[in-house]
C-alpha cells in the first residue's frame, strides 16, 4: 500500500512562495536592524524552539510596547518533539530572511508554522489575510461520493478538535471511501482558542478546500491563520 503524497502548491494572491515555504510579509510598518524591537524579536523567536514542550504548541512575548514582539508556533500533531523544535528554529530563520525587517510576519513550513507581531497574537481574534492551500494533482472516479465523504469524516473530526483540551485541539482518524480507498483526515487549531472559535476557523478551511479542490485525491491541505490561529486540514487516499 502507497500513499499518494505528490500535491501542486495554490496560494492565495497575498501568500508568496519561495524554497516551497509560503509565507506572508505584513505591510504595517519596519523596523531598524539595531533597533530595540529587532532584539525583542530575535529574543522571542529564538525562545519557541527552545522551549517548545510536547503539545507543540508554543507562544513569547519579550519586551514593552510599543517594542514588544510576540511571536507563536504550532507544530502539526504528528510530529515528534525532535522535528518540531527544527521545524520550528528553521521557520525562525526563514521568516526573517523572507520578511526582513517586517513588524509582522507569518510562514508556512510542511512541519509547523510560525507568525511575530508587534501587535497581541496569542488567544486574540484578528482577520489578518494569509493562507495556502495544496492539493493532489488526481481527481477520482466519484467526485460527489466523494465530497459526501469527505465531508463526513471532515465533521467528526472538527467536533473532535473543537472538543478539545486547553493543551491540544486536534481531530484525527480515517473513513471508507468511493473507489475502494481510505481516506484519512487530520485537523487541528491552536490550543487557545475556545470551542466556538476553532469550530468556525475549521468550517472555513474546510470551505477554502472545497473552493481550490473539490474533488482532489491524494493530499489536500489548507493552512490558515484567521482569527489568529494555525488551522490545517489534510485528506489522504491510501491505496490497497
Amino acid at each position: 500500500m502507497i500513499i499518494l503524497l505528490v500535491s501542486i502548491l495554490i496560494l492565495l494572491p497575498s501568500v508568496r512562495s519561495q524554497d516551497q515555504n509560503p509565507h506572508v510579509c505584513m505591510r504595517n510598518g519596519n523596523y531598524r536592524s539595531n533597533s530595540t524591537y529587532s532584539a525583542n524579536l530575535n529574543s522571542s523567536l529564538s525562545s519557541l524552539s527552545t522551549n517548545m514542550g510536547n503539545i507543540g504548541f508554543n507562544n513569547a512575548s519579550v519586551g514593552r510596547n510599543p517594542d514588544q514582539a510576540n511571536a507563536i508556533a504550532l507544530c502539526r500533531a504528528d510530529t515528534t518533539l525532535a522535528q518540531c523544535r527544527t521545524c520550528v528554529e528553521n521557520a525562525a530563520v526563514g521568516v526573517l530572511q523572507f520578511c526582513p525587517y517586517q513588524r509582522q510576519a507569518i510562514i508556512w513550513y510542511e512541519l509547523c508554522t510560525l507568525r511575530y507581531s508587534n501587535e497581541p497574537i496569542h488567544g486574540t481574534q484578528t482577520n489578518d489575510p494569509g493562507s495556502r492551500r495544496l492539493r493532489s494533482i488526481e481527481g477520482v472516479a466519484s467526485p460527489e461520493q466523494f465530497r459526501n465523504d469527505r465531508a463526513r469524516l471532515l465533521d467528526d473530526l472538527r467536533a473532535q478538535a473543537a472538543n478539545g483540551s486547553s493543551k491540544m485541539k486536534v481531530g484525527a482518524g480515517s473513513t471508507s471511501a468511493s473507489d475502494s480507498d481510505t481516506l484519512y483526515g487530520l485537523v487541528q487549531c491552536t490550543p487557545d482558542l475556545s470551542a466556538k472559535e476553532c469550530d468556525s476557523c475549521l468550517v472555513q478551511a474546510g470551505q477554502s478546500m472545497r473552493s481550490c479542490c473539490d474533488s482532489a485525491r491524494g493530499t489536500v491541505a489548507t493552512s490558515a491563520f484567521t482569527t489568529g490561529t494555525f488551522t490545517r486540514i489534510t485528506t489522504r487516499i491510501k491505496e490497497r
